[in-house]
């Protein structure tokens, strides 16, 4: 004789189905933690303000009077959470009656649905921020350029403090040129006073469209532009660059470098909460799940893209 949920006590049939929902949500591929500083809150939202670096040190002679920097701010950033919750409901009738996993297969759905929601969202940011366009809203009211701009022509890139702008949005689709320049690129990127940063690749970012030809350019890297010459040393592997395909990346041959620094933020303040209780009107079983979060940058530094071809 098969056993029905309804032969189960009420506690260990709430703690089954929030186990179930738990392992489930847990299967879904984690990118947030790759591409944000994660962070949990307990506001509704932060204000964040960062402020220009200070230029090289001058010498001095022991006795002269040297003029101190002042403050000078650079981007404000707001992060205001966003909720999203989703629930399904169990019937008396389907608790009392059902033998054939129906309410676990629900709970499982409910689980894949709302992690992959947070990803999807998460990833969003990037997705939007490559694309552009008027349909999409720049990284940073203050500085009114979307996270990956070109400078070309001259002054569109990011504007520096020091008057100057630069560049972190390259043309053209992935190969090992095109990634040796994005390495150029993000490793000259300055600091608002013109520093060189010396910023490093740690992660290449692409649609799984573009994943073998990932793989292949990082492992090909600068010297194995011959198939004959096998012992050329490859310079990306001095970096250790990670390849990652992200299916909720929507641009098919678009793709980005991830640098070592980067201030790209992902605060939390509700991570994945279920509860679980009976509508006593007609007996039935509530499973609800909610998240709150929000994404953003508070620099634009730290990254290189291309649109691709």
């Amino acid at each position: 004789m098969s056993t029905t949920y309804a032969s189960i006590p009420v506690g260990v049939f709430t703690k089954t189905l929030k186990d179930v929902f738990l392992n489930e949500a847990g299967k879904v591929t984690n990118y947030i933690d790759k591409l944000y500083d994660v962070t949990r809150t307990d506001l509704i939202q932060n204000t964040y303000q960062s402020f220009a670096g200070l230029g090289p040190a001058n010498t001095w002679n022991g006795e002269e009077t040297i003029s101190y920097d002042t403050i000078q701010a650079r981007y404000q950033t707001i992060i205001t959470q966003i909720f999203y919750r989703k629930g399904v409901k169990f019937t008396w009738k389907m608790k009392k009656y059902e033998q054939y996993g129906l309410m676990r297969d629900m709970i499982t759905s409910l689980a894949r649905a709302m992690a992959q929601t947070k990803q999807i969202y998460a990833v969003s940011f990037f997705n939007k921020q490559l694309a552009g366009g008027e349909s999409n809203t720049p990284w940073n009211a203050t500085e009114g350029k979307f996270l990956f701009a070109s400078n070309d022509p001259a002054g569109s890139g990011h504007p520096l403090a020091n008057g100057s702008y630069y560049g972190n949005l390259i043309t053209g689709a992935l190969s090992v040129t095109t990634l040796q320049t994005a390495i150029a690129t993000l490793f000259k990127t300055p600091d608002d006073q013109g520093n060189v940063m010396g910023i490093k690749p740690v992660r290449l970012w692409v649609a799984p469209d573009g994943y073998a030809n990932a793989v292949e350019v990082v492992n090909k890297g600068v010297g194995l532009r011959s198939d004959t010459d096998k012992h050329t040393k490859n310079f990306f592997d001095e970096y250790g660059i990670e390849v990652t395909a992200c299916e909720h990346l929507t641009d098919t041959d678009g793709w980005f470098l991830q640098g070592d620094y980067n201030k790209a933020i992902c605060e939390i303040s509700a991570d994945l909460e279920q509860s679980q209780w009976v509508d006593h009107d007609d007996k039935s079983t509530v499973h609800d799940a909610i998240f709150a979060l929000n994404v953003g940058a508070l620099d634009w530094r730290g990254w290189v893209g291309s649109q691709g071809a």
